[in-house]
């Protein structure tokens, strides 16, 4: 049982790495193709809009869940 559960865990973990390995791939290509334009900073302002409104939405859903939470 012990061994399965090694076995499991490695396996999520190189899974884990090869979907984060392939976001950072497309990540850099489109960062070298956008550089390659002379559009770096389009990339960039797109890349911190992206973060932003997920920051935003977080926040909003956290802040939900957490006054939901202290109701109950």
């Amino acid at each position: 049982m012990r061994a399965r559960v090694i076995l499991f865990g490695i396996a999520a973990v190189v899974i884990v790495a090869l979907v984060i390995l392939s976001l950072l791939d497309s990540f850099f290509v489109d960062l070298l193709w956008f550089g390659a334009l002379g559009y770096r900073s389009v990339f960039v302002t797109m890349i911190s809009a992206q973060v932003a409104i997920f920051a935003a939405v977080w926040a909003v859903a956290f802040a939900a869940i957490l006054i939901s939470g202290l109701i109950a």
